[in-house]
């Protein structure tokens, strides 16, 4: 067979060209359904968060959205269905400790639409007790954590076993007592956001050069 197949791509038969076109096609019909099952496909990313509160109670959250993306481009793509959420400090067998989202008194599942986004309930801190804290659908601690700067690991998985995971950094600060305690949530640079800086870098050096002149 493929000494049939090599005899036809160095030939100059009309059979060749034939060949051509058939393999053209079916590679560009492949690709098509390929490229056009991996853009639909949801794509999940930390799209903002926030804190909230007064001086006895303060809570902190993460906004997850959904933006179907492929090389550059977005589409409409698909709903991510049945979306649970996890957290745990980014150390060997840590344990994981579910999330709850906004609004919600359980660990329901929730859909998110392309160019949805729903919030997490993250942490929380209570005045009169050291740190900060993980709390369950009955606001009772289920880990607290003390130190200024940690490491966590966010995990999302839908209906379909598709998981996605975000590290980020916490840095604390209570030192103030009088005032209500600090909470950054720090997320590393993706290759888009520094892409994204490169950019806007080089445009405002060609600025510098237009105005020298």
């Amino acid at each position: 067979m493929w000494e049939t197949v090599e005899k036809l791509l160095a030939s100059q038969h009309p059979w060749s060209a034939v060949f051509y076109l058939a393999v053209g096609a079916l590679v560009g019909a492949i690709l098509s359904i390929y490229l056009t099952f991996k853009a639909q496909r949801p794509r999940m990313i930390v799209s903002g968060g926030g804190g909230g509160g007064n001086q006895e109670r303060q809570r902190w959250n993460i906004s997850i959205m959904n933006r179907p993306k492929f090389l550059g481009l977005l589409f409409a793509g698909e709903s991510s269905r049945d979306v649970h959420a996890w957290i745990r400090l980014r150390e060997k067998d840590a344990r994981s400790y579910p999330l709850f989202w906004s609004g919600q008194t359980q660990q329901l599942p929730v859909t998110i639409e392309p160019g949805q986004s729903q919030s997490l309930e993250v942490f929380s801190w209570t005045s009169g007790v050291k740190g900060y804290c993980i709390v369950d659908h009955a606001n009772e601690p289920v880990a607290r954590f003390e130190a200024r700067d940690l490491r966590f690991v966010l995990r999302l998985n839908d209906r379909l076993g598709r998981s996605t995971e975000f590290p980020f950094s916490v840095k604390f600060d209570d030192s103030h007592l009088k005032n209500t305690p600090q909470l950054q949530i720090i997320y590393p640079l993706t290759i888009e956001v520094r892409l994204n800086m490169i950019r806007s870098g080089l445009r405002q050096l060609l600025m510098a050069f237009k105005l020298r002149r």
